[in-house]
């Protein structure tokens, strides 16, 4: 949690909502807006996301155009000192929308920060780490700092300058079985390294992602809230207005983690279990290869860390949700505690997400615990072996209040290679009330042309977030689901039903796929024939670059299935 002043944390406690009075202050290039000329301000943390959305009044069309233009948000209170606020991570504007109505104009801006750039950058050569290379050399190394070095797979980014904060464990060794593919996100092979640690990554105020292991300390916390009404009479304690919580399983609750080798004096295990919610549930297994462990200790390890990423993601043995009086100094992964005088029971866990809304008599926070990484549930490591596999996870955000449509919403997803879909995830920010809301993905490529095919066989497996929920999960493994996926093929989503009475807002999906098949340079030699012809037609006049493939729309490859499937670097076979 950031450090606030005593003055500044007490007038954010301070007993009912008309005695906090807000003060914000947003740096936008080089003029800075205040509480009278901000509409609107709301600003979204998550994993891997830092999102604002600030309406400003620009009546006498001063502002002009902002795209690319730095902001920094502090968000605070008129205290006893003054005006006090607390920073937050710089962000970008994005995108800029300008609303004209009635003689007056307003000026929209959309922020984001550094981590949602790394998930758009993307790998401009394959890589693999050097056999004696150590999760933090790889992380600190090849994948943050080496601008514009040949052998960086995101040397062409400015450098991210990571931030290892008290002593992560990361001395883990993948070595060489740690690799990048070509074009995959920079995001996600940061997420894969951090899988087999303990470790998070967030933004923070001085513009650097810091990595760190969270507190889960029991009954020690970085902040507490309670009732309005509540006689306790601890320190340091917050007004809360209302309370979710549950209890939850950890699950996975047992975890194995051990090499493909037989011989018994180079196979190396490691298991780690929660044993309350074995004893509660038995045994839910998950089993991870990784092909590269020196020890049983070190399986040990990463199995522990697996481990702790279920429970982190679950919120613990307890999550929920909460409103709450603006905590300015809030941060993703903080380690909170509710006490709840209604129930006479307090839940704690890490913040998982945190949404700060700013607006003419409203100055509120929606915080929930635990929260599932936007790059999605742990996978195994890329194999070894020639057949290359690599997770891919689309993952489609729809910001706003949702509304049902038979169309296309949200953007085009390529496939990277010939894929197997295993599972699909939804998440709202609020709840759909009234009916379930329901999401569909469909695919579509050279054979099957637009608008493809829905890729559940069965209409009452597809993807939902249940009535009165936040989230949703689907498997597609049932008989007849569209399964198999090919190179140049594409995924897009419709939300077909949303709830009757309140729709729900901000939809995340993610799709985990799973890539297979070999990588074939241009020039080493292989010969064949893929789908859409042989290696050597790659080379002719309609080629088009990999780079200019990602980034035309699908309507024009679907008018071009000749082209579908073609790459000027080689091919997935």
């Amino acid at each position: 949690m950031r450090t606030l002043s005593a003055t500044l944390e007490a007038a954010q406690q301070a007993y009912g909502e008309d005695t906090r009075v807000p003060y914000i202050a947003v740096t936008v290039g080089g003029s800075t807006f205040y509480c009278d000329s901000i509409l609107k301000l709301e600003y979204i943390s998550q994993p891997w996301s830092d999102y604002c959305e600030i309406w400003i009044d620009d009546s006498d069309n001063s502002i002009g155009a902002l795209r690319r233009a730095d902001v920094v948000v502090n968000l605070g209170f008129v205290t006893g000192a003054g005006n006090e606020t607390s920073p937050y991570p710089p962000l970008q504007v994005r995108r800029q929308e300008f609303l004209s109505y009635e003689g007056r104009l307003i000026n929209i801006l959309y922020c984001y920060g550094l981590l949602d750039d790394m998930k758009e950058r993307r790998a401009r050569i394959s890589y693999s780490a050097v056999p004696a290379a150590q999760i933090v050399d790889i992380l600190v190394g090849c994948l943050t700092t080496l601008d514009g070095g040949d052998d960086a797979p995101y040397g062409q980014y400015p450098t991210a300058g990571i931030v290892l904060d008290g002593s992560p464990t990361l001395t883990l060794t993948p070595g060489s079985s740690f690799q990048v593919a070509y074009n995959e996100p920079q995001a996600t092979a940061i997420e894969r390294l951090l899988n087999m640690t303990e470790s998070v990554i967030r933004l923070e105020d001085d513009g650097y992602p810091h990595v760190f292991e969270p507190t889960q300390t029991v009954d020690v916390w970085d902040y507490t809230y309670k009732l309005s009404w509540d006689t306790i009479t601890w320190d340091d304690i917050h007004e809360f207005t209302y309370n979710k919580h549950q209890f939850n399983a950890i699950l996975p609750n047992y975890i194995v983690v051990e090499n493909d080798d037989n011989d018994p004096d180079t196979h190396y295990e490691g298991v780690a279990q929660n044993a309350s919610s074995v004893a509660d549930y038995g045994r839910v297994d998950f089993y991870w290869k990784y092909n590269n462990l020196t020890s049983n200790d070190e399986a040990a390890a990463i199995a522990e860390a697996l481990l702790a990423r279920f429970a982190t993601k679950s919120g613990g043995n307890y999550s929920g949700s909460f409103a709450a009086a603006v905590n300015v100094g809030l941060e993703l992964y903080d380690w909170i505690a509710i006490n709840d005088a209604r129930t006479g029971q307090y839940n704690q866990g890490n913040v998982g997400y945190i949404r700060t809304l700013y607006e003419a008599g409203k100055y509120e926070q929606f915080v929930s615990f635990g929260s599932l990484s936007q790059m999605g549930l742990p996978q195994p490591e890329a194999e070894t072996e020639a057949d290359q596999r690599q997770i891919f996870l689309p993952t489609w955000v729809i910001n706003g209040t949702l509304s049902a449509s038979d169309d296309m919403q949200g953007a085009f997803m390529r496939a990277p290679g010939n894929c197997t879909m295993d599972w699909t995830m939804a998440a709202v920010v609020e709840k759909p009330v009234g009916a379930a809301m329901i999401i569909e993905i469909w695919y579509f490529d050279a054979d099957d042309p637009w608008p493809g095919s829905l890729v559940w066989y069965n209409t009452d497996n597809r993807l939902t977030v249940a009535d009165g929920t936040n989230d949703g999960f689907s498997y597609l493994h049932n008989t007849g689901d569209l399964q198999t996926v090919r190179w140049g093929g594409f995924w897009y989503i419709k939300v077909k039903q949303v709830g009757s009475t309140t729709p729900g807002t901000t939809l995340t999906v993610t799709l985990c796929a799973i890539r297979t098949g070999r990588y074939v340079e241009k020039g080493s030699g292989e010969t064949g024939s893929s789908e859409t012809g042989s290696q050597s037609e790659a080379t002719a006049t309609n080629e088009i670059s990999a780079e200019s493939l990602y980034y035309h729309s699908a309507e024009w490859y679907a008018s071009r299935p000749g082209l579908l499937g073609k790459t000027a670097r080689g091919r997935w076979e």
